[in-house]
């Protein structure tokens, strides 16, 4: 499956998974008008649970209704933003952070896409050394500046600090959870380790029945905590 199939943009109406995820994005502005909120980390809390997907689609459907929408690949151990997107991999986050580039130098448009993006970079140091600098809140703070949305794929909760580092620099998170694929155990896990943060919700990618063990689950979640507010699958039903 090459990248164009897997990216939706205004010109490529995918039916109920393309109305997921403006639904989605529907969500994330209904939610910006009871609280600051400008800043999103995607994340899971395995790898291969599609976060890198969900995170460029939304920033593709965030864009699609006029925001001026940034994407920054957070995930410096594993970059995947620029194979997703079919571009040649630049510098990026790791620079920033290193060498104090400046961002504007890395920040570059995705057409037909109409977000701009930020790629994770080449780190020579430890990746969870820096993204524990003071440097990043300032490059959150600078990127937040110009743009309406911004939208930052990490690396999984498990095994590194790295996505509960960059969580801190956000607004808030959304945690994708793979039907079939994700333990339940790992889901609570990965939640209680945002404990400080503000999870906006859970997003359950390829969920394809309401009757879903998954789904029992979600309802089960929701209501004992208030924090993982509804949002939407990709690829599956409309959580109520």
């Amino acid at each position: 499956m090459g990248p164009e199939s897997m990216v939706f943009s205004r010109s490529n109406v995918r039916g109920a998974a393309d109305e997921s995820l403006r639904l989605l994005a529907h969500r994330m502005r209904r939610m910006r008008e009871r609280r600051p909120m400008k800043t999103l980390v995607v994340t899971s809390a395995t790898p291969q649970e599609g976060k890198t997907i969900v995170a460029v689609n939304l920033a593709a459907t965030l864009a699609a209704n006029s925001d001026r929408v940034a994407l920054i690949d957070g995930d410096l151990r594993s970059a995947s933003v620029a194979n997703v997107l079919g571009v040649p991999t630049l510098p990026g986050l790791a620079e920033c952070l290193e060498e104090e580039q400046a961002i504007e130098d890395h920040l570059f448009p995705v057409s037909p896409l109409a977000f701009d993006l930020l790629q994770a970079g080449a780190a020579k140091r430890n990746p969870a050394e820096l993204l524990q600098r003071p440097r990043l809140q300032e490059v959150a703070r600078n990127i937040a500046s110009k743009y309406e949305w911004v939208v930052i794929d990490t690396p999984p909760i498990t095994p590194f600090v790295d996505a509960q580092c960059l969580a801190a620099a956000a607004d808030a998170v959304v945690v994708v959870v793979r039907v079939g694929f994700t333990s339940r155990d790992s889901v609570t896990r990965t939640i209680e380790s945002l404990k400080d943060v503000y999870v906006a919700g859970i997003v359950l990618n390829g969920d394809d029945t309401e009757h879903s063990p998954y789904y029992k689950y979600y309802s089960r979640y929701r209501a004992s905590a208030a924090s993982a507010a509804p949002v939407s699958p990709v690829g599956g039903r409309i959580l109520p």
